[in-house]
């Protein structure tokens, strides 16, 4: 029986030849794979569909050489496509999708999670100043997973923040745990509190270092996050 499915596209895995198998995020949450067969006739054109954090209408049908669901109909959701998006929010685009992709590993998604994709989807298309894109979008993901730290009732600075303890404090502190520089730090709890952003690019590029080493010591996976360092390259002014 033929499903309608509305979902982003986070990851592809190359099947054969002429096949993807596909990672989905569903629109209610649920993450799932798909078959995807390029044709001769039509390969180049659906490969445009390819592109990481691509937002979706599938049909998926069942198929009969292997358990996997088969992607036989596609179309881009409306207002949502990143063929010509350019190359600094594709790769904003691919930063999110392999997030995302990681988070979908440790914790089961919801709805939520594939509501605060899109939002930040839109984001990066609709914005022309895209250098704070990314920060915003890994705090709100951070904040979906229930692991936003909780800012000091009186901060007193120097502060630094422990990231195994993930809490402010004043240094030298244990001694240790690694900790963000009080550089960081500030920019951390000035994020959380007011959701600014640095204005000077190495600083957002620090910070944004900062906050994925955070999120790989939660789950346990250091350095699993490597996309963010394309973009890093591409917009550094």
């Amino acid at each position: 029986m033929p499903r309608q499915l509305e979902c982003l596209l986070l990851h592809t895995v190359r099947f054969g030849d002429k096949g993807y198998i596909l990672k989905l995020l569903a629109a209610d949450g649920e993450q799932l794979d798909a078959v995807f067969m390029a044709s001769a006739n039509s390969k180049k054109n659906k490969r445009a569909f390819l592109h990481p954090l691509s937002a979706l209408h599938l049909v998926l049908s069942d198929s009969k050489s292997n358990s996997l669901p088969y992607a036989s109909q596609f179309a881009f959701q409306h207002g949502r496509s990143l063929v010509h998006a350019g190359p600094v929010k594709l790769s904003i685009a691919l930063f999110m999708a392999e997030v995302l992709s990681k988070i979908c590993q440790w914790q089961k998604s919801d709805l939520a999670l594939y509501d605060l994709a899109i939002h930040h989807l839109e984001s990066t298309l609709n914005q022309i100043q895209s250098k704070d894109l990314p920060i915003s979008f890994l705090l709100d993901a951070i904040e979906w997973a229930g692991i936003l730290p909780l800012p000091p009732e009186k901060p007193i600075f120097p502060l630094v923040f422990g990231i195994q303890s993930a809490s402010f404090y004043s240094p030298p502190g244990n001694g240790l745990e690694p900790v963000f520089s009080p550089e960081i730090s500030k920019a951390w709890l000035d994020l959380i509190l007011h959701k600014n952003i640095p204005e000077n690019s190495a600083q957002r590029r620090d910070l944004l270092d900062a906050m994925i080493g955070f999120l790989e010591w939660q789950f346990e996976r250091p350095g699993s996050i490597q996309s963010h360092r394309i973009f890093a390259e591409m917009n550094t002014a």
